[in-house]
């Protein structure tokens, strides 16, 4: 087993790139933990202000509560415990628990998602499969579906 930890504060921003399944979790500390059993690799590092993490294969990590959160999973993606800003794509299926603010998320397979609200702007929901979305604060929303059975739209305030 591989394991990497970095120091990176109490609300940084992340980005995960993994070519297998990836688990993030937030925890109450300021440190970034990754592990992987892959014989591809794990590398953590920082660019420009955001903290990056590369797995060559399936992943566990441990990352501040309050990080702003960007995964990229060649399979599925499962996050919880964020309460920052959160976009994920998945090659497999997506699942997302306990977000603060969800800005994109993209699945191949099926996607499960509980998050606080979605962010401003456009927020593009997609999923290769079953779709259930549970979203607590909505305000001034636009909700377009497209699926096998046509398009249907929803309207919350404004929106």
């Amino acid at each position: 087993m591989t394991h990497r930890s970095m120091l990176v504060g109490l609300a940084p921003t992340i980005l995960i790139r993994a070519g297998g399944a990836v688990e993030v979790h937030g925890w109450a500390g300021d440190r970034l933990e990754a592990e992987t059993d892959s014989r591809w690799g794990l590398q953590v590092g920082q660019r420009r202000g955001t903290f990056t993490v590369e797995i060559g294969g399936d992943g566990v990590l441990r990352l501040p509560t309050n990080s702003n959160l960007t995964v990229y999973s060649g399979k599925s993606a499962t996050v919880t415990g964020v309460d920052g800003r959160v976009t994920i794509h998945a090659g497999g299926g997506a699942f997302l628990r306990g977000a603060g603010t969800l800005l994109h998320l993209s699945a191949g397979g099926l996607a499960d998602i509980e998050a606080e609200e979605i962010g401003a702007g456009e927020t593009r929901l997609t999923a290769g499969s079953h779709l259930r979305c549970a979203i607590r604060q909505l305000r001034d929303t636009r909700i377009l579906v497209s699926d096998v059975g046509g398009r249907w739209e929803g309207r919350i305030g404004h929106g």
